[in-house]
């Protein structure tokens, strides 16, 4: 079930419109809107996502509805990093003591559209993506949370992982 949340393709309506509460009625509508969005992981290219979903959308709509699909703004690339070396070891040692236990890497957030074009800006540097959650926190939902002891020891691994990073030489920061 994890592997479904972080790391397989899913597609997502974000947002719909139909009818306004004021003034609705039982009627059929003459016009409806969705913003959907799709997860793009590893091995997958963009474009042709793309194309496969405007296809399943638009063949064969029931009642000779009308679909129009528009892409809204660029697809994302997926990115996906080396978790090894210097600047990772430091941040699971970090979070290690900040949380008094060692943390569980999974390997998700590679469709945050400014993550990898950020760590060639910079020259390579890892990205560190740090998304602290527990079950209960309800991640990207309406009703999502962070628990304030969790974000006390987030704070606390941060400093570790600012320290950690401060002794590292520049060679030893960037990626392997």
């Amino acid at each position: 079930p994890y592997e479904q949340t972080w790391r397989y393709p899913a597609v997502t309506v974000i947002a719909q419109e139909a009818s306004t509460i004021k003034g609705a009625s039982n009627q059929v509508l003459p016009k409806a809107s969705a913003i959907v969005s799709c997860r793009i992981v590893p091995d997958q290219d963009p474009g042709e996502v793309l194309e496969q979903l405007q296809a399943l959308l638009t063949r064969e709509p029931p009642w000779d509805v009308q679909v129009t699909v528009r892409p809204h703004g660029p697809a994302v690339k997926w990115w996906m990093t080396d978790p090894n070396g210097p600047a990772f070891e430091a941040a699971l040692a970090a979070l290690q003591a900040g949380f008094g236990r060692p943390p569980v890497p999974i390997g998700c957030g590679g469709t945050i559209g400014f993550v990898g074009p950020l760590s060639e800006l910079l020259g390579g540097a890892p990205a560190l993506l740090l998304g602290i959650e527990d079950p209960k926190s309800n991640a990207h939902a309406p009703n999502e949370s962070l628990h304030e002891g969790d974000f006390r020891k987030l704070m606390a691994s941060l400093a570790h992982l600012f320290e950690k990073l401060g002794n590292l030489g520049e060679r030893d920061v960037s990626t392997p």
